[in-house]
């Protein structure tokens, strides 16, 4: 509350500064060229309200720049843009600003039911989130100390043990041994969790048109607004260390930007008892192209490669790997000599035009070895999310209308007699696979699995009120590899129904989502062996979440400036 109470009153104070000096711009509003050192500053999380704002804001015509790159650090208002541009003079005044805690109440009353809140897992029960900390910025330097906390009633529902002893007893039995190997518990023990963690902590420096940094930060890549296929927040930030472009690099095809990371992902504590093999790594290149002809049109491609090795002295080795490791074949997964990996590589496009978007994203797990082959069997091992958002204009009465839909599609057709196509995230050759301490790094439907989401919400200054309906097919491509069930009634299907709000109430933003969840087939279980419908092994989930957030970080967020 006193740290609300110091956002409330340095906001004040800065806008009373603003108007003294003439009319306020809504950029000027938006981002202060100098706040007072010491005072409250202004934070965006990756999926918060203040996050949501900046892309409504795109539909009215705000610039799109730095969106299919985006972490907490790239969204949020500078500390001060004029102190960042004096890099010549030795030595620089430090600003360094508090970031008030943002907290979130999840509850689960059956089942855990999957979202994208970085890193935290939402068991059965009660679980609660706080994210704060510290930014400092001097000069070309920059960095923000925001470490999360969270805690996980983890009340105990069921579960399939998967029985080896070389594995750990939550471990999922659906990834656990052959071709399709993740790091997916099904509950992250049988005890409450009380977890720290760095949360959003990075550090950056300006050295010409390229930043360096390293940090754990959460990153969103691509345009998706529920899934992203390669890069999201529902797993905890990869540790690491990358490059970036500054600002978007200009080119006769249009406007660049890039990024190119090396990190190390995790293995969870549910997963195996090999303390030899808990580390991987992650090379990663994501490059957006806003061309010339239309700059509300973004493209891109992105690829990562991730493997198994012996500590984190193999890292700086692998920090080639998205551009130089392809395999035999173009196929990662067959390299000899102990090179074998795996990959995820990437295109996908958005288009804002007149108040509504529309965009894709597209996958593919092996890369097509020829022109033949990705004309002969196009959807092998691909994956892909559409998706659109429409926002009406302001009336009169100064409330809007926003429709929201998308679609993600990663269960996997079967291509040739022999053999069944691979999972997205799942791997044969890297056991935890596409994961970072037991949660996937991309869509947080997970492996095989589809997903229809249709949205639609009414939108006024002061807050908005909607409801969502949405369909997810869980792990389908293990369906057929199970014994669990043999027809079609045992498909393992979440039907889901409910309602959504935001609304600022001085100083916090607060949003509540509340979830009808019928999950039909849990972990398909059918008595009849699939032979016939069955609600015997149906559960019923409600699923609640609330977060708070200080009002101040949607306001200051609210207007993108170029760089």
């Amino acid at each position: 509350m006193l740290a609300s109470l110091a956002c409330s009153v340095a906001t004040a104070k800065v806008r009373s500064q603003q108007l003294s000096q003439g009319p306020p711009t809504p950029s000027a509003l938006a981002r202060p060229d100098s706040i007072a050192r010491g005072t409250v500053t202004p934070f965006v999380l990756l999926g918060s309200e203040a996050d949501d704002e900046q892309r409504l804001e795109q539909l009215r015509g705000a610039s799109t720049t730095g969106w299919m790159i985006r972490s907490s650090m790239s969204i949020s208002p500078p500390l001060s843009r004029l102190d960042a541009r004096k890099i010549d003079t030795p030595l620089c005044p430090v600003r360094w600003h508090f970031v008030p805690p943002s907290g979130d109440l999840t509850w689960n009353s059956r089942i855990p039911f999957a979202r994208n809140d970085g890193g935290v897992w939402s068991g059965r029960g009660a679980t609660l989130s706080a994210t704060g900390g510290a930014r400092v910025q001097c000069g070309r330097f920059r960095a923000q100390f925001i470490p999360t906390v969270w805690y996980a009633q983890n009340r105990p529902f069921p579960i399939i043990a998967f029985g080896a002893t070389d594995r750990s007893g939550f471990v999922s039995p659906f990834h656990s041994n052959g071709a399709s190997l993740a790091d997916l518990p099904l509950r992250f023990g049988d005890r409450p969790l009380l977890v720290t963690d760095l949360g959003q902590s990075v550090a950056e420096v300006d050295v010409g048109p390229v930043t360096a940094g390293a940090g754990t930060e959460t990153q969103w890549w691509g345009p998706g607004i529920r899934n992203a296929l390669v890069m999201s927040n529902h797993a905890a930030g990869i540790p690491s260390v990358y490059f970036r472009t500054r600002a978007p690099v200009r080119t006769p095809f249009g406007q660049a930007e890039a990024r190119w990371m090396i990190g190390a992902l995790t293995e969870s504590a549910y997963f195996d008892n090999d303390a030899d093999n808990d580390m991987r790594s992650f090379s990663g290149l994501i490059v957006v192209l806003a061309p010339a002809f239309d700059t509300t049109l973004s493209i891109g491609v992105s690829r990562v490669v991730y493997a198994a090795i012996p500590g984190a002295g193999a890292l700086p080795a692998r920090f080639f790997d998205a551009v130089a490791r392809w395999g035999e074949g173009l196929d990662v997964r067959a390299a000899t000599f102990g090179r074998a990996a795996d990959q995820l590589t990437n295109v996908f496009a958005r288009w804002v035009v007149s108040g509504a978007e529309v965009y894709a994203d597209w996958a593919r797990v092996v890369l097509p070895n020829s022109l033949r082959s990705l004309l002969v069997a196009p959807q092998f091992s691909q994956g892909y999310t559409v998706g659109a958002q429409w926002l009406s204009p302001m009336s009169s009465t100064e409330i809007a209308w926003r429709a929201q839909a998308e679609f993600t599609m990663l269960e996997q057709s079967v291509v040739t007699r022999g053999a069944a196509a691979p999972s997205f995230y799942a791997s044969p050759v890297v056991p935890q696979g596409y994961t970072n301490r037991g949660q996937v790094i991309g869509a947080s439907i997970g492996p095989g699995s589809s997903s229809q989401w249709l949205a639609v919400d009414r939108m006024a200054p002061v807050g908005r009120v909607g409801a969502f309906v949405g369909r997810i097919r869980w792990e389908n491509d293990e369906y057929y590899r199970q014994r669990t069930g043999f027809d079609k009634y045992s498909h393992d299907v979440s039907l889901l129904a409910g309602l959504r709000a935001g609304r600022s109430i001085a100083p916090f933003d607060v949003s509540l989502e509340l979830v009808s969840e019928s999950r039909l087939n849990y972990l398909f279980q059918n008595r009849f062996n699939g032979f016939g419908e069955d609600h015997t092994f149906d559960v019923h989930n409600l699923s609640l979440r609330l977060s708070l957030a200080p009002r101040d970080a949607r306001v200051a967020a609210s207007t993108t400036l170029p760089p």
